[in-house]
């Protein structure tokens, strides 16, 4: 078939291909990290390139052009992204399960029978008040405790993994513990000192799967045809890259740390762990697995401790995974005495609602519209993109993410967008863009010249550069219908109105960002719910720091599927009823 040159221009970078090859595989080989939101079939044109095979230049979609010849192509990655770390801080006891315990080693024990890891181990469970005869050693920390003593080190560091001694090491090393949330659109990692807890290093960046669509049912379609594991291979080396960015930011080793707690939501969690998503594309659309998981990092190719443990919490059911967990761990929700509703919006919408006494929870196909996929200016939280606009003395005034020039809108700036344009009649409670003709505020009839008609397809101006399209509003629509819908049927399950909802509690970075008042202007969160919805930031974040803080997180993170039960809308008789009913703004 033969060889040719790509050459990308803003990267210098020049690969060698196979001829004929598609030129979105070419960009993941060159390893960027660039959008394919609808999966490589071409509906989103999100991946429009400027390519010159000469002095021409001309613009191709990536995901539908086949390389012939040698190339030049200019491809511009998201840098400096609006990503979400911070979360609200929980009540947190310091007692992780996974932690050094400090040995003087004895010049003779205490029984002659004793061996040296039988006294090792009871040594350190008196050092760590820790019940007699809990503790045994692992076959490798055994050797490494002979070998130390045979080197003549009289001071060891056993560390404990639960109910095991996983490694020994000398006395003087400093321990690390690492948590990361594997999101859809983005990874946020977090490195902890396992003597206190305080968070040494704080890391994010894209999730390197969004070349393989921007939702999670294309990536699961693109596993299950091709059985490749590549979309499992990208997350782990993100996450490796991201330790070594981590320890180097704490001015530590890699092989300081000692354990890895993830948390993600279940399609995540099944590519992660190289679990097949067969099931999650099928009714009853359940996750293969739900049960927590324990095992090795190197196993995974986790450049760590070699002795270091990977955790994942456990997936509740259906679409409602790990990082729902979390956030239930993190907002301590199976001691709620408030009633509550917990929704994380992302690129997908998982809600919980209830109390201490009983909660259930669902996820709804919100889709990653609020996000800014499949919108046709819809970008990522990242410099350039509009994420708040609000009406000052009759003027629209817009805040873009490092105060340029505006280049597309995100999440947060969408509700805002179209809340103000449905409250000024710009767009009718249906959806549909009101005629030039039928304005009638004063603000509107001002910006009329704002609406478009051209090709027979109507839209609205934000700037210059950025426009709402019909179709934008109807994404829109069915992402705040879906979450409406299963609020309401949530309440019903509970004997409860909207009304009755006494906190709100919206995590994820699109929550974080939103403005309530715009999201109950639109329907997307009940209107009797005013001033009472806060956002609580990277709540699965923090959830999966929890888990590793006090072994009594992480068993309660094995009760919460007790508490929690699952609902699965579509089987609900009313649902479609109250989703078509949601549709309207009005």
């Amino acid at each position: 078939m033969g060889y040719i040159s790509i050459y990308f221009v803003l990267q210098g970078i020049e690969l060698s291909v196979k001829k004929g090859i598609m030129l979105s595989d070419a960009v993941r080989m060159a390893g960027f990290h660039f959008d394919f939101p609808c999966g490589g079939h071409g509906s989103c044109r999100k991946c429009e390139l400027v390519i010159a095979d000469g002095e021409t230049k001309k613009t191709v979609l990536a995901c539908q052009f086949r390389v012939v010849c040698s190339l030049k192509v200019w491809v511009s990655e998201y840098r400096d992204a609006q990503l979400l770390t911070a979360a609200e801080q929980g009540e947190n006891h310091w007692r992780p399960y996974c932690r050094g315990i400090r040995i003087d080693v004895p010049g003779g024990f205490s029984n002659q029978y004793c061996s040296d890891t039988q006294e090792m181990a009871r040594l350190a469970e008196i050092k760590a008040e820790l019940k007699k005869g809990s503790l045994i050693f692992d076959k490798d920390a055994a050797a490494e405790l002979e070998l130390l003593i045979e080197q003549g080190y009289r001071n060891v560091t056993l560390v404990r993994f639960h109910d095991r001694i996983i490694s020994v090491c000398e006395q003087d090393q400093k321990m690390a513990l690492a948590a990361f949330d594997i999101g859809t659109t983005s990874l946020a990692g977090y490195l902890l000192d396992s003597d206190d807890g305080h968070v040494l290093a704080v890391a994010s960046r894209f999730n390197p799967q969004r070349s393989y669509g921007a939702d999670v049912i294309s990536r699961a379609v693109h596993e299950v045809e091709t059985h490749d594991g590549e979309l499992g291979r990208l997350v782990h080396r993100a996450v490796n890259e991201m330790i070594g960015e981590l320890t180097a930011q704490a001015g530590l080793k890699r092989a300081q740390v000692w354990q890895i707690m993830l948390t993600g939501n279940v399609c995540m969690h099944h590519l992660f762990l190289g679990i097949s998503p067969r099931a999650l594309l099928h009714v009853p659309y359940h996750a293969a697995i739900t049960d927590a998981y324990e095992g090795e990092a190197r196993v995974y190719d986790l450049d760590a401790s070699p002795a270091a443990r990977i955790q994942f919490l456990p997936n509740l059911a259906g679409f409602v995974g790990a990082d729902t967990v979390g956030c239930l761990l993190a907002t301590n929700f199976t001691r709620e005495e408030k009633k509550t509703l917990m929704i994380d919006i992302g690129t997908n919408g998982e809600l919980v609602m209830g109390t201490k006494v009983k909660a259930y929870t669902c996820s709804t196909a919100a889709g990653p519209a609020l996000e800014g996929a499949k919108i046709s200016c819809g970008m990522c939280g990242v410099p350039g993109a509009i994420q708040h606009l609000n009406i000052e003395d009759g003027e629209l005034k817009i805040s873009v993410i490092g105060n340029g020039r505006s280049l597309g809108i995100c999440g947060s700036g969408l509700i805002d967008a179209i809340a103000i344009l449905y409250k000024e009649g710009m767009i009718e409670p249906r959806g549909r863009i009101q005629k030039k003709d039928k304005l009638k505020t004063e603000f509107s009839k001002k910006n009329a010249w704002r609406v478009r008609r051209e090709n027979g397809k109507s839209s609205i101006l934000l700037t210059d550069k950025v426009s709402l399209t019909q179709q934008d509003i109807r994404e829109v629509q069915l992402a705040k219908s879906a979450i409406a819908a299963g609020i309401q049927i949530l309440c019903r399950r509970l004997g409860w109105k909207p009304k009755d909802l006494e906190q709100i509690l919206i995590a994820g970075a699109f929550g974080n960002y939103m403005n309530p008042e715009s999201a109950c202007d639109i329907g997307l969160l009940p209107e009797e719910c005013r001033g009472r919805i806060r956002g609580i930031g990277n709540a699965a974040g923090e959830g999966a720091k929890l888990a590793m803080s006090d072994e009594e997180y992480w068993m309660q993170a094995m009760q919460i599927q007790k508490h929690v039960e699952f609902v699965e809308l579509a089987s609900e008789k009313d649902f479609q009823e109250r989703f078509v009913r949601n549709l309207d703004f009005g």
